[in-house]
């Protein structure tokens, strides 16, 4: 209440009473089971049968749910969760090469050889190479052939192969020629060879075309030592692929990008030459692990598709990068030529980069294909193909090697990387499914724990596996707002399914149905419709989504209009009279076809021995009320208990049952006959209200069926005139 300090009028709006409740739906499905593609423990909703598809994969061998599903909406279903298992086995897919692999590095060449090389005397030479300043081996290198002077490359490249961190080949000079090739064998690290003299003459300098006691570097091209994988398991993901491209909005001058966009792909249904994007990121990095837009933050929290297995090295992808070559020999002066060409080790060239040294001559390019400098007549680079030419003033001396040093241009706009090795693994289990060991992570069946909706449940894979059902019917009973579909498995007997019932599993819950026999439908995966017989939990759901929708949830889902199997083009068996007497008082609801009664339902009985509950009309109304008015009834909490307090949540009860009860909800002909609220002193008694407990007692009569309709006939008799 206000401060009132003066006479006047003072407005205030109160509120009347509690909301109206408001009614739920009853017409959700759930399901669980194996299935292509989609998060794995996760409830997902599905709000049509093309949608399921894009979330979980088409028809398939190694599951009924995509076939239940196309069912459910065909049958009028509506909405449904989905959570997809796995087989502990499967696999996720990989990239087999990609951002792990970077290019080999400390790499130089020697100078232009003769093979075998025959201007050297027959003394022996020891070469001292190192890569780093405590790594070092004295290399004999001795004439092969017995020839005085005379030294094989291969042979010479075998011997200088046995130092330490290094791999020399024998390489084909670009018009005419060889020379040796030495490789650091640690991928992705900047390094340098020392050279120091030999003990006797200067084999390094005359043989390999390099400065005795000079270090040559070389920096290297980043090893990205981290990995892409599927965000989930199977082989769908083995079409998936990572597409990196540099952000041209941000580009930076020496060639490259400062971030990436990033495209995860999938192959389309036109072949692997098509990709269908699914998702997109801009603007991402891959250099700073602290910086807000780092590839891995921002993508593997939110991506379904792949993520990046963040390694010790991370880095942009080589391809991607601009690298600084240095040292690398492209001639050699023989104190006549001045005119020399070549192309470069690592085309394309960025632009302004390049420099070519002689002697005392530099060569530079400046930013337009032209080398100039002083002492050089001309020169050209083709920034695209590595194709360079000079011609010098004077001729360079003997010997003397004409070394390059440029910065090479990234090797690619863009990259795709398509992940493999993901498998489907061998088949799934009840350990898999429904283990109530699974509810401790919300795995399973136990996923749906997370959906407040009432929901009609069922594990079609699992059809006549009394462990997996009874964990339903115990899933169903602990939640109180899921009612369990089952079924016996494909080509059981009406006397076995009897005994399946009775002795096996001795069924007693009002919280699950049992419906006979499988039904038959055209199977999509051949191209001739052949026959193909399915669990019918998805036409039941269906069933009963079409009743809740042109009925309500207290009539029977049964009949030949709301029974109606749609989709359907038989039965596993076409059930007889005599057949269906014995089903139906085992409770077991039968499927029939006939010309009177088409494809139907033709049974309503929960699997309840209590004569109380032994309508599934009857159980699915309560669960209807209870969430109802469950759902609107938390202002209760921490109001006042007593009568201002009932006075609201009896108005509020009795407005909702009453329009459900004109809705036909409900039994009798006033709304007296079908519910009954009591919420006063008699059932909130002092006691009660100082232990802090508000009571509120419902009364509800559901409809019952008419099963056995008698019709009754009888010759009515002329009177004699």
């Amino acid at each position: 209440m206000g401060t009132y300090q003066s006479a006047g009028l003072y407005q205030e709006e109160r509120s009347a009473s509690a909301g109206p409740v408001a009614a739920v739906s009853t017409s959700t499905y759930a399901t669980a089971g194996w299935l292509q593609k989609g998060p794995v423990n996760q409830a997902q909703l599905v709000t049509g049968f093309d949608n399921f598809v894009s979330q979980f994969g088409s028809y398939w061998r190694n599951s009924y749910i995509p076939f239940i599903m196309a069912a459910f909406f065909q049958n009028e279903g509506a909405l449904a969760y989905v959570t997809r298992v796995v087989p502990s086995d499967a696999t996720k897919a990989q990239n087999a090469s990609g951002l792990d692999a970077a290019a080999s590095v400390a790499t130089f060449y020697s100078r232009q050889l003769s093979d075998p090389v025959t201007d050297l005397d027959a003394t022996h030479y020891n070469i001292n190479m190192k890569v780093d300043a405590n790594a070092a081996a004295d290399v004999d290198v001795t004439g092969d052939l017995g020839v005085a002077g005379s030294y094989a490359l291969s042979a010479l490249a075998g011997v200088l192969s046995a130092i330490t961190d290094l791999t020399v080949t024998v390489e084909a000079v670009v018009g005419g020629g060889n020379r040796l090739k030495f490789v650091g064998a640690a991928a992705g690290v900047a390094g340098s060879l020392i050279f120091a003299d030999g003990a006797t003459n200067n084999c390094i300098e005359e043989l390999l075309g390099l400065a005795a006691g000079g270090t040559y570097t070389y920096n290297g091209e980043d090893a990205i030592d981290w990995t892409l994988e599927a965000k989930w398991q199977g082989a769908w993901y083995n079409k998936s692929a990572m597409l990196i491209e540099g952000n041209d909005s941000d580009d930076i001058a020496t060639g490259g990008w400062n971030s990436y966009n990033i495209e995860m792909q999938e192959e389309s249904a036109v072949g692997a030459a098509d990709w269908t994007s699914l998702e997109s990121y801009s603007a991402v990095t891959f250099d700073d692990d602290t910086a807000d837009q780092f590839a891995p933050t921002v993508i593997n929290d939110s991506t379904n598709e792949i993520v990046i297995n963040e390694g010790a090295s991370y880095g942009t992808p080589r391809e991607l990068k601009a690298y600084a070559r240095t040292n690398e020999c492209v001639g050699e002066g023989d104190a006549a030529q001045t005119s020399f060409s070549g192309t470069l080790l690592y085309p394309a060239v960025e632009e302004d980069t390049l420099s070519i040294v002689v002697g005392g001559i530099t060569a530079t390019d400046d930013g337009n294909g032209a080398l100039t400098g002083t002492g050089v007549t001309s020169g050209t680079i083709n920034y695209t193909t590595g194709a360079w030419t000079l011609v010098l003033a004077a001729a360079p001396a003997a010997g003397a090697l004409l070394v390059a040093a440029y910065t090479s241009a990234p090797s690619a706009s863009a990259i795709r990387i398509q992940l493999s090795g993901g498998t489907d693994g061998t088949a799934v289990a009840r350990a898999d499914v429904s283990d109530p060991a699974l509810e401790a992570t919300k795995a399973g069946i136990y996923a749906f724990n997370d959906v407040e909706e009432i929901l009609q449940l069922s594990l079609p894979d699992f059809a006549g596996d009394v462990a997996v059902s009874n964990d339903l019917i115990a899933y169903a009973d602990n939640d109180k707002f899921r009612f369990v579909l089952l079924t016996t498995a494909l080509g059981v007997t009406p006397q076995n399914a009897v005994k399946f019932v009775k002795k096996t599993a001795q069924y007693n819950t009002t919280r699950a149905a049992l419906y006979y026999p499988w039904v038959t439908i055209a199977d999509p995966l051949t191209t001739d419709n052949r026959p193909l017989n399915i669990p019918p939990d998805g036409f039941i759901a269906g069933v009963y989504a079409r009743t809740d929708s042109q009925r309500n949830v207290g009539k029977a889902p049964a009949g030949i209009n709301d029974g109606r199997l749609v989709g359907a083009i038989g039965l596993e068996r076409t059930l007889s009279k005599g057949e269906r007497d014995i089903l139906y008082p085992a409770r077991i609801n039968p499927l029939v076809s006939g010309q009177n009664t088409g494809l139907a339902v033709w049974g309503a009985r929960t699997l309840s021995k209590d004569a109380e509950w032994k309508y599934i009309q009857t159980r699915r109304l309560f669960m209807f009320c209870e969430k109802s008015i469950e759902n609107a009834s938390y202002w209760v909490v921490f109001e006042n208990n007593g009568p201002a307090t009932w006075s609201k949540m009896l108005v509020q009860g009795n407005g909702f049952f009453t329009n459900i009860f004109r809705d036909g909800y409900l039994a009798g002909t006033t709304p007296s006959d079908g519910f009954k609220i009591v919420i006063d002193s008699s059932n909130n008694p002092q006691s009660a209200i100082d232990a802090g407990l508000l009571t509120a007692d419902y009364y509800i009569a559901g409809n019952k069926p008419g099963e056995f309709v008698r019709l009754r006939f009888q010759q009515k008799v002329q009177a004699a005139a």
